[in-house]
């Protein structure tokens, strides 16, 4: 949770104490294992987050979302 800075003149920051993943943050849950689909461990996500590491997860998202929006943007012209 970012802790909120108001600077002099009016503007905001967002002051990010601790930087954590969604897996990072879904395992400090209690009872997380509930939430999974039926037939997903908790043991299954750890090894597939490991395959990638954050820096290729995130260019590959990056990627996923020029492709997405480019998509987007010639349907709305046509």
């Amino acid at each position: 949770m970012p802790t909120l800075l108001t600077q002099a003149n009016g503007k905001r920051r967002r002051i990010y104490r601790r930087w954590a993943t969604p897996l990072e943050l879904f395992r400090e849950l209690p009872g997380c294992e509930r939430f999974l689909r039926p037939g997903v461990t908790l043991a299954e996500l750890e090894s597939f987050a490991q395959l990638q590491s954050d820096t290729e997860a995130a260019l590959a998202m990056q990627c996923a979302k020029r492709k997405l929006l480019g998509s987007v943007k010639r349907t709305q012209t046509a």
